[in-house]
């Protein structure tokens, strides 16, 4: 009889450690799903924000019909740029090149990556620069959105 009850003790027992196991699993499991979401979630918005501030900067730039700025190592006259005025001499000899909202994003975009690691640059399906050029995985949502497509949540 105390051999019986030793094993139906024993069997409780493993049966009791089983649903907690099982309760502490699903816990966990839906915790990790939560956080993970909340992560995704804050990543995308701080992107969206990241979006809305370039199309900004490109609008504030676009509404003046670019911008001049002095010609320098780093800021060379655009030469995808088709403009007569693209490139301007002032009456003290300052040699000035236009800055339209592509080349000032993309001017951004080497800032952000080598101040803050981040990377972003401007892509299209048909790109007038080369270096534009859309990653495979780029060119499935751009083609989805010219399809009509919405930016997945």
């Amino acid at each position: 009889m105390k051999k019986q009850t030793t094993t139906n003790l024993k069997t409780k027992s493993y049966i009791v450690i089983f649903f907690w196991l099982l309760i502490v699993g699903s816990a966990f499991g839906i915790n990790y799903s939560n956080v993970t979401r909340a992560q995704n979630d804050l990543a995308f918005q701080t992107a969206r924000a990241f979006f809305d501030q370039i199309v900004v900067s490109r609008t504030w730039n676009s509404g003046h019909g670019g911008v001049y700025v002095p010609i320098t190592e780093n800021t060379q006259p655009n030469p995808y740029l088709d403009d007569p005025l693209r490139d301007l001499e002032t009456f003290k000899r300052l040699k000035l090149t236009k800055i339209n909202p592509a080349f000032m994003t993309r001017q951004i975009a080497e800032i952000a990556v080598r101040e803050k690691g981040v990377q972003f640059h401007i892509t299209s399906l048909l790109p007038i620069r080369p270096g534009n050029k859309p990653s495979d995985w780029e060119r499935v949502w751009l083609e989805s959105f010219d399809k009509g497509n919405k930016e997945p949540r």
